[in-house]
């Protein structure tokens, strides 16, 4: 029951921050991204803007993964080879459905995460 007071509060308190953000990331503290790695930030980017809404939490905890070698042990990038990377193959640009209800990423947004995936 605490549980869900708490949560209750946490959303009431998202829900009223003047920039109209309701993630639980903004009150908590997001993940910290290596400034001195450009591929990661970029792609990571696009990730939190078009996947982390509904990749965290409890299934998921994607907004954990902060580093390369933290994507690659999740199993969602392939270091490398964008093809045997399931970030990249679920993705409505491949033929896939992600993201769910929502458009193809743009070509910049599909490129920051080959480029990162590429790159690792």
């Amino acid at each position: 029951m605490k549980l869900i007071s708490t949560l209750l509060i946490l959303s009431f308190i998202c829900s009223c921050q003047t920039d109209n953000s309701n993630s639980f990331d903004d009150i908590l503290g997001s993940s910290s991204i290596d400034p001195n790695n450009p591929n990661l930030v970029k792609a990571y980017a696009v990730i939190e803007e078009r996947c982390i809404d509904c990749h965290s939490g409890y299934h998921n905890s994607w907004s954990a993964y902060d580093t390369d070698e933290k994507w690659i042990a999740s199993g969602n990038v392939t270091a490398g080879i964008i093809g045997d990377s399931p970030l990249i193959m679920r993705l409505k640009n491949r033929g896939s459905n992600m993201p769910l209800g929502g458009a193809n990423l743009t070509e910049d947004e599909y490129n920051a995460l080959v480029t990162w995936i590429e790159g690792l």
